[in-house]
């Protein structure tokens, strides 16, 4: 009867530790627009700032960005997925690759 107790205290025991290791690393997904996103997911919604899924909550925070030095001639451009405005990238026109 004794060896019976004893694995019944390991047992809840070892399930209590788990289940609580299972509920600390759960993922909590993150409600925007009646849309559920992954932990970790992230995006931007307006040029220099970007959005992160954590737990549960998405935490945006905003980006500061140096001004690019461009050729007299060019101005800066915000390309998407890029936070900071570049110098835009000269084209060759003959095969349509670019190159900085």
């Amino acid at each position: 009867m004794m060896a019976d107790r004893t694995e019944m205290n390991c047992f809840t025991l070892c399930g209590l530790l788990t289940l609580a290791f299972t509920l600390s690393t759960q993922q909590e997904n993150c409600p925007l627009d009646e849309v559920l996103f992954e932990d970790g997911y992230s995006y931007n919604p307006e040029p220099f700032a970007r959005c992160v899924c954590t737990k549960g909550q998405f935490e945006c925070v905003g980006v500061m960005c140096e001004k690019p030095t461009c050729k007299d001639n060019e101005r800066p451009v915000v390309r998407m997925g890029v936070f900071c405005p570049k110098c835009p990238e000269k084209e060759n026109v003959a095969i349509g690759e670019s190159y900085n």
